[in-house]
This record gives structure tokens, sequence and C-alpha cells, in this order.
């Protein structure tokens, strides 16, 4: 019960984040990509002060940045799909679509072994890091008629309410997106 309170509170937390309205499937689709964005790149610039610090041994910070890097094109490829179907006429599904590939990549399994880390530190960083994004994710496809994806599990404790909020103001989300 407290797991699913939780979640329900990072999914109101990431719908505030991303001032997402439904208004406009395309403006709420745009924000998810550059929320999304700034996730990626706030994780990409802290990543090697964590591993100068130790937090991430050499070979973990290696397998770190390439899944960051995966997430950064997955990023673009699905800002490139909401253009596409914002220009195709905006249909829920076709933003569904794109959201549902990005995820789809973001969640691969393949891709999530490269999470596996040994410090408790560096666990609860890269957790806190893809909770947001799913968290930013299920935002949107609440939005579009999509199905949330679940959080991975990455380390042994999940990001508080606390955690997620000043990741979202150091993520400059709060300035950007009304939170």
């Amino acid at each position: 019960m407290k797991m699913k309170l939780r979640i329900a509170v990072g999914v109101m937390l990431a719908a505030l984040a991303l001032g997402l309205t439904g208004c406009s499937e395309y403006t709420d689709a745009s924000n998810a990509v550059s929320v999304i964005g700034n996730i990626v790149q706030i994780a990409q610039a802290d990543l090697p002060a964590l591993a100068t610090s130790g937090v991430f041994s050499p070979t973990e910070a290696a397998n770190v940045t390439n899944y960051l890097a995966a997430a950064s094109v997955l990023n673009t490829q699905a800002g490139t799909c909401v253009a596409t179907a914002h220009a195709a006429g905006n249909s829920k599904s076709a933003f569904l679509a794109c959201f549902n590939a990005f995820s789809a990549g973001l969640l691969n399994p393949a891709e999530l072994v490269l999470l596996h880390v040994s410090s408790t530190k560096g666990q609860s960083t890269v957790q806190l890091w893809v909770t947001a994004t799913v968290l930013a994710v299920n935002g949107i496809l609440g939005l579009v008629g999509g199905t949330s994806v679940t959080v991975p599990t990455l380390a042994t404790d999940m990001p508080s309410h606390q955690d997620l909020v000043a990741f979202a103001r150091h993520a400059h989300v709060g300035a950007s997106y009304g939170f």
C-alpha cells in the first residue's frame, strides 16, 4: 500500500512538473520530451563528479554513460516522433506510439543491465534518475490514453517524494513547467 501511495504521489508530481494540462496533446508531449531531456542532461552532467568521488567504479561509470547516451537518443527520437505526429494531425494514438517506443527502449532489460552498480549511493542515484524519467513518461501516457509503465527496481529503496522534488529543482523542471 505504501508503495502504491508513493507511486501515485510520484505520478501527480510528474504531471505537475510537466505542466500537463490535457488541453493540447502536442504541447503536453513536447513538454514531456523537454522534461525527459532535462533529466538526462542533469544525469550526464552529474555523472563525472559521482565517478570521481567513487560512487561509480570506472566500469560502472562507462556503463551508466552508455545508458544515458541511449536515453538521450531515445528522447531525440521521441521528439521527432512528436513533431511528426503533430504534423499528421495530433492523433492521441500517434503520440501514444511515440512514448510507448521511448519507454520500451528505456526499460529494455538489455539496457537496464548497464545500471547495475555496487555502491548503495550509486544504486540510489540511478534509481532516482530512472524513476524521474519513468514518472515523466507516465504523465504523458496517462493523457494520451496509454498505460503507465512500472518503474524498475534498481536499488533497495525507491526515491522519496522529497528526493523527487529536490531532483526536479536540480533539473530546473520547476521553473519551466510550473512545478
